[in-house]
């Protein structure tokens, strides 16, 4: 038990050098696109690189703490595995069902795999309303405010 509280969280670290690179190439593929139509992207880019690079260095300054804490949770992993398949589905139906409907799928999904309690009906009037409101807000800034071409899909 104490050998293992020594290690480093390694794949907390394997994951973000992983989104630094996929910043990099990001940026990489923003050259061509309009400065206004990559300004959204290059954004969110910097933002991953910048975190990421921070996930690494407090990993490694607390590796020990993060590593104690992460040994009692045991359903974290199924969770990681259902936010990736939630996150693989969302790009892989996006081009087909547009980004609106695809994203609400997506925050719906999120939100049952964050949730480890039922939820009664009322909240999840309240989750399926902030889901409709974030989505729609987002859309609406990326179509109309940023001007991103979003794909359209069989839906919207």
């Amino acid at each position: 038990m104490q050998t293992e509280a020594k290690r480093p969280d390694y794949g907390t670290i394997v994951v973000s050098a992983i989104f630094i690179l996929l910043g990099i190439w990001v940026l990489s593929q923003t050259g061509e696109m309009s400065p206004l139509g990559s300004v959204f992207p290059r954004t969110i880019a910097t933002v991953m690189i910048v975190c990421s690079a921070v996930l690494i260095v407090v990993t490694l300054l607390r590796g020990r703490k993060l590593q104690a804490a992460a040994s009692g949770s045991v359903e974290s992993t199924p969770r990681r595995v259902a936010l990736i398949m939630v996150m693989g589905a969302w790009i892989l139906l996006m081009p087909v069902l547009g980004f609106f409907t695809t994203s609400l799928i997506a925050f719906v999904a999120l939100l049952a795999v964050a949730n480890y309690d039922p939820l009664p009906a009322r909240t999840m009037a309240w989750y399926a309303l902030a889901a409709v409101l974030t989505v729609g807000a987002f859309y609406l800034l990326m179509t109309r405010v940023l001007l991103v071409p979003v794909p359209k899909g069989l839906l919207f």
